[in-house]
């Protein structure tokens, strides 16, 4: 009797130990899918525990879009003129023209 009792007591802290290894996986993979998605790993964690595997994580925002393309073609004189426009305002004490 003795010998079944010490079984069973083994047998349970394997599965203790297995159970804690197994929640160790589960929190590294919450950290993933939070890396994934964007969202706070215990966002993830109580998402799980209220709606199980089921429930669907948020998707990351999405990124900006890429600012467009200020480049303009400006010729000879309009450069020349803003040019002038600038150095005149450099060289008004207050910075505004008389």
């Amino acid at each position: 009797m003795e010998d079944n009792t010490q079984l069973l007591a083994d047998l349970l802290e394997e599965i203790s130990n297995k159970l804690d290894t197994l929640e160790q996986i589960d929190k590294s993979i919450d950290f993933l899918a939070a890396a994934m998605t964007g969202m706070d790993p215990l966002d993830i964690e109580f998402g799980q525990k209220a709606l199980g595997r089921l429930a669907n994580p948020r998707g990351r925002t999405p990124a900006p879009p890429e600012p467009a393309n200020e480049n303009v073609e400006i010729d000879t004189s309009l450069l020349e003129e803003i040019i002038e426009e600038e150095i005149k305002q450099l060289l008004t004490p207050s910075g505004k023209e008389n």
